[in-house]
């Protein structure tokens, strides 16, 4: 994210770090210069009750809306009405020209 005014610093928020171990989850905060020099910090851990909070909040959120999604998708839609076919000019016909 750029930083209004400055063209020479980028914001760096939740930035994700790779790690080793899948278990931790590190994230840096900080700024970016242009340059590519980094003034940051890191914080991190597991994350395993907030993980498990949020895993259970999704799927509940998708359970209630799954039945809506069910309904929708199981009408049948009527069959299509055939259009009447245009008559078709003879050579005979008078044509007008504007």
């Amino acid at each position: 994210m750029r930083i209004p005014l400055n063209k020479t610093l980028t914001a760096r928020v939740f930035e994700r770090v790779a790690t080793v171990d899948p278990q931790y989850h590190v994230y840096d905060f900080g700024v970016e210069h242009a340059t590519g020099g980094i003034d940051s910090i890191a914080a991190g851990g597991s994350f395993h009750s907030a993980r498990r909070a949020y895993d259970s909040w999704t799927s509940k959120c998708q359970e209630e809306e799954a039945p809506a999604v069910k309904a929708a998708s199981t009408k049948v839609a009527a069959p299509a009405q055939a259009k009447a076919p245009e008559p078709e000019f003879a050579d005979d016909d008078e044509v007008i020209d504007d």
